[in-house]
């Protein structure tokens, strides 16, 4: 369905003699989107009006005079769409369409629009545009800028990122499914800002993180807290996720992909890695209602074999086998949780990962 939009916008820019200029030729979804530069504003008044009638998702992600840039879905896959007049950024023009076109080759052409593009991403660079030039005032505009679009778009109606929690075990995959994650929908393609979080956002501190070398942390042999401690710990990494709230719903309102890597359920599982006492359980069990539900919660697990062999030694095997079945079995009221089993190869696993995360952008935006 992506595809055959694609080759109706062509079809359309063509038969409208509309004058554009395409980076790349073809339909390539390992690359970030699509990126054409076209010469004047009414043609873009067109093209707006043309997609926005054309009967696929779509996630508009920046909808300005000069620049359009917005995501289309289908149930297999997702691809962005840039059009701008000129070379924009979300700081502003960049280099005038007129100097664009100008240019006698197709070769010209792309040296210099990759030039310039580089250029207003490296603020020290030579070639430097007026947003990025050093002065007293830059900062604070470039800042206030920013501040007022979050602003702006934390006002419109509907949402265009996504709330997603990891849960699972050790060894179960979170952090391969984080990273997979992050390079299918940010990091290579970039279609969406990713935020990620372990476990409770740091609005405020009691005392600093002290790193501890994987394999060695052993969370489960310690001792448990004391009842008013365990209360205690429950209202602070309560009291971060409350805080964080606004922020949280700015970024989806922004477009942003946060992603928890073990979250604040994780303590309604695996009180022991936490510390907590039965009293400390029953806060977080009152506490975790108030807290804004993520649009998906992926619960990982996998059989014995696979979760001792990925941690070996570092979780007691009778535990270990406990939590990933209570991981297994883990629902929350009003709360969308989809289970996944990672027993398979990795290729499989991440074709389940990218199918139901896209299925949930489907949904929620």
């Amino acid at each position: 369905m992506i595809e055959n939009f694609y080759h109706a916008v062509l079809k359309f820019l063509n038969e409208e003699n509309i004058a554009y200029k395409q980076l790349h030729d073809g339909l390539d979804f390992t690359t970030s989107d699509i990126d054409i530069i076209l010469h004047n504003t009414n043609d873009l008044k067109k093209i707006k009006n043309f997609i926005l009638n054309q009967k696929i998702k779509k996630i508009i992600k920046i909808n300005k005079k000069l620049h359009f840039y917005f995501l289309v879905m289908d149930d297999e896959n997702i691809h962005a769409f840039d059009f701008m007049v000129g070379l924009t950024s979300s700081h502003g023009l960049i280099c005038p369409a007129n100097f664009l076109f100008a240019q006698e080759t197709e070769k010209a052409f792309l040296s210099n629009y990759k030039l310039l593009k580089n250029a207003s991403k490296q603020k020290k660079s030579f070639y430097v545009v007026k947003e990025y030039k050093k002065s007293p005032f830059s900062a604070g505009k470039l800042f206030f800028k920013k501040i007022t679009n979050y602003i702006k778009n934390g006002l419109c109606r509907g949402s265009s990122g996504v709330y997603l929690v990891l849960l699972g075990s050790d060894g179960s995959g979170k952090s391969t499914a984080s990273e997979y994650i992050k390079s299918s929908f940010s990091s290579d393609r970039k279609l969406f800002t990713y935020k990620e979080i372990y476990f409770k956002p740091n609005v405020f501190k009691i005392k600093p993180d002290v790193y501890i070398p994987a394999g060695e942390s052993r969370p489960h042999t310690h001792k448990t807290y004391s009842s008013f401690l365990s209360v205690m710990k429950v209202i602070y990494v309560f009291l971060n996720y409350l805080l964080y709230t606004p922020v949280l719903y700015l970024r989806k309102k922004n477009g942003h992909l946060i992603v928890f890597d073990r979250h604040f359920y994780d303590i309604l599982v695996d009180q022991q890695r936490y510390r907590l006492n039965q009293h400390g359980f029953l806060a977080a069990k009152i506490l975790s209602r108030f807290i804004l539900k993520p649009d998906l919660v992926i619960a990982l697990s996998a059989d014995k074999e696979t979760l001792m062999k990925r941690k070996p030694n570092e979780v007691a095997e009778d535990i270990l086998i406990e939590i990933n079945k209570k991981y297994e079995q883990f629902s929350m009221k009003n709360v969308n949780v989809l289970h996944i089993k990672n027993d398979g190869t990795l290729e499989s696993f991440k074709k389940t990962l990218y199918s139901s995360l896209l299925k949930n952008i489907n949904n929620v935006t």
